[in-house]
């Protein structure tokens, strides 16, 4: 007669035993960590993918608020900027000013030199302002040649005095396109933020006095 404890306690030695067994297999220890390093590859590619996928996804982001040429903000990302400023004025009362300019006879750029010389054109322009304003001002290109600046501590007789000097800067700094000096000018609109003003309601009135600027 055979005891229930005694089949017990054999099966487990011969589990044990066939663990052992697997251990001292030199084969079976190689296969274990064959397998054990093919994850560990596969952990390591897998992780890669993420890390590009996550790059990508910020980059996407950032280009969805940046304009591709000039790498300023574009429309929307300059609005939700504008957006957050005029909630802060509404609360703060502070002073901020937004300069609207619209290159003149650029169109005759493309026309006589070509798109290629357009593209160049916009992007010195943009560089000309980036290095006319403060670091602390947002410049963006909101149109075809479009362009928008906020001015943070700035009354409205501030920021005409900073669109003049934009304006100059543009004149002391031609741009040049194949050994071609080529004289820019803008226009420049300006308008201050108001209390619970809307990003709209701003970029009109400012576009509204740069066309008013325009037409002298």
């Amino acid at each position: 007669m055979r005891l229930a404890g005694a089949e017990t306690t054999g099966g487990a030695r011969n589990q044990d035993f066939s663990k052992a067994m697997c251990l001292e297999d030199p084969g079976l220890l190689s296969d274990a960590t064959e397998q054990v390093e093919d994850l560990r590859d596969e952990v390591a590619r897998l992780t890669d993918v993420v890390n590009a996928q996550r790059m990508e996804i910020r980059r996407l982001r950032r280009d969805a608020v940046r304009d591709v040429l000039t790498g300023l903000l574009n429309r929307r990302g300059f609005e939700r900027v504008l957006e957050r400023s005029i909630a802060f004025v509404s609360r703060y009362q502070s002073d901020v000013a937004l300069i609207y300019a619209d290159l003149d006879n650029f169109k005759s750029i493309n026309d006589t030199l070509g798109h290629a010389a357009g593209d160049a054109a916009l992007k010195h322009v943009a560089e000309v302002l980036l290095q006319a304003l403060r670091r602390s001002d947002v410049v963006g290109r909101i149109g075809g040649d479009e362009f928008v600046a906020l001015l943070w501590k700035s009354d409205e007789c501030a920021a005409r005095a900073v669109a003049r000097e934009v304006s100059d800067a543009l004149t002391r700094a031609p741009f040049v396109h194949k050994g071609r000096s080529v004289l820019l000018s803008a226009s420049l609109g300006v308008a201050t933020l108001a209390f619970e003003d809307s990003a709209a309601g701003v970029l009109d009135r400012a576009d509204r006095d740069m066309y008013r600027v325009k037409s002298r």
